[in-house]
């Protein structure tokens, strides 16, 4: 029996939202001082091509890590001030779920 028979025809991807809180530190006067922005961005994917839906509802379960490992390398930057510059930003992964589109 070759892999291609036991795995599901049907393919999709991982997808996943990264809510992005952050200081705005480019507004001006008094009144948006201290504002925090908060964005989210949704239908992000964690595969670079359509993969058997068998391998994408195994991934959305047991591979939270490399999601928030792929996030981490993508906002490295931001991570980095925030933590040794006092720049507020952090990051969250929402609704990882396996689907066809």
């Amino acid at each position: 029996m070759s892999a291609e028979s036991i795995l599901d025809k049907k393919r999709g991807n991982v997808f996943y939202d990264v809510k992005i809180s952050y200081l705005r530190n480019d507004l001006s006067g008094p009144l948006f001082v201290g504002q925090v922005e908060t964005q989210i961005i949704k239908g992000k994917k964690l595969f670079d091509h359509p993969v058997s839906m068998d391998i994408c509802k195994m991934c959305a379960r047991l591979c939270q890590d490399r999601i928030k490992e792929k996030v981490q390398n993508n906002y490295f930057m931001n991570l980095f001030f925030s933590e040794y510059h006092g720049r507020y930003f952090s990051f969250e992964i929402q609704s990882v779920h396996a689907e066809r589109r």
